[in-house]
């Protein structure tokens, strides 16, 4: 079964790409004064957008503190 914590930063990354496309798509919609979907590149460049966050924000959690290296890994935090 999959670890806690990998789940919430996964449930994390997830926000972030849905966050960061749909502003995206918004962004576009306003820019065009359109109410109509945006064309299929615009669809491709806010879904890499979206990507692109997504793996930000695990590349953060990876290279974070200590002891949150050791939360993620379910070892105990290491004693100061």
């Amino acid at each position: 079964m999959i670890n806690t914590q990998w789940t919430v930063l996964l449930i994390s990354a997830f926000t972030d790409m849905v966050i960061s496309t749909g502003t995206a798509l918004t962004s576009a919609m306003v820019a065009t004064g359109s109410a109509q979907i945006p064309a299929t590149p615009v669809l491709i460049l806010a879904g890499l957008g979206g990507l692109v966050a997504a793996a930000r924000t695990i590349q953060q959690a990876l290279k974070a503190s200590a002891d949150t290296k050791a939360f993620l890994s379910g070892d105990p935090p290491p004693k100061v």
